[in-house]
């Protein structure tokens, strides 16, 4: 009997491991690492214009502190100080979330004032509401001198999306295969 003890386990066992093969599922798990943010929920993008026949160039561009635009414009003068004669573009953004855009200048001993599309930003800051998309912001300044050379503007910018804090990831996306038994 011990004999045909062992042929019944032996049996057994071999028919236990072809039910479960035979019930085995196929599983498969995604594993996805956040690398690094992609972009920024709203970025400066570099640009220039030019109106020769205004005789305004504008140009601007990205700084780790936020944008950097120089002016060359014909100034007029009235009774509150010089001022470019025509709405100058002072930075391109281009926002990926709907939000709202606080935008200062930095101290700078020639300017009076600025606003962007209407909004005062300088000697305080202003806030203006954006949609997702591209704009061009335009700025009305006004100088204690006339501009006789290029005036550069450094600014800085805060950007609170309204639907909360929104981050663009690029990731690494892995795959594996599971061979679980039921």
């Amino acid at each position: 009997m011990p004999k045909n003890n062992l042929l019944l386990i032996i049996a057994l066992s071999l028919a236990l491991v072809t039910s479960a093969i035979a019930l085995a599922d196929v599983i498969i798990v995604y594993y996805a690492n956040a690398n690094s943010i992609a972009k920024s929920v709203v970025s400066v993008m570099t640009g220039s214009y030019s109106c020769p026949c205004c005789g305004v160039l504008s140009s601007w561009q990205y700084t780790n502190t936020g944008f950097s635009a120089t002016v060359t414009a014909i100034t007029l003068s009235t009774s509150s100080g010089y001022v470019i004669h025509v709405p100058t573009p002072l930075v391109g953004l281009r926002a990926y979330a709907a939000g709202v855009l606080t935008v200062a200048i930095r101290h700078n001993n020639y300017v009076s004032s600025v606003s962007i599309n209407g909004t005062p930003i300088y000697p305080s800051p202003g806030s203006i509401s954006l949609s997702t998309g591209t704009y061009t912001l335009y700025e009305n300044l006004t100088i204690s001198t006339p501009l006789t050379s290029p005036i550069t503007l450094s600014g800085i910018y805060n950007y609170t999306p309204t639907q909360g804090v929104v981050y663009i990831y690029t990731h690494l996306l892995r795959r594996y295969k599971h061979l679980a038994l039921t």
